[in-house]
């Protein structure tokens, strides 16, 4: 594989990641939406369990995000590198 080759495939892969924890987050926000007000003093289990869902997704989505923009930016990259080596050939 090439380099862009292995670049795509990581995005893809990054991508259906993404999704996966989209899904987590919005069901988790959906769950925690859904749940009557706290009532008394007592902690809420399925509460702070949801909670702690939202922000275990929200983590990896920022991290994925991360991974994704340096991808994009190597990509980038490679791509003008590899148009300036046909132009250096081209002038050259």
């Amino acid at each position: 594989m090439t380099d862009s080759e292995l670049i795509a495939a990581e995005i893809s892969r990054l991508e259906a990641e993404q999704t996966y924890w989209e899904g987590m987050r919005r069901n988790a926000s959906w769950a925690l939406a859904d749940l009557p007000p706290d009532e008394g003093m007592y902690t809420n289990n399925a509460r702070e369990e949801l909670k702690a869902l939202l922000a275990n997704a929200i983590y990896h989505l920022q991290q994925i995000a991360q991974e994704l923009n340096r991808l994009q930016r190597e990509r980038e990259e490679k791509a003008l590198k590899v148009q300036s080596d046909q132009m250096g050939r081209t002038f050259g």
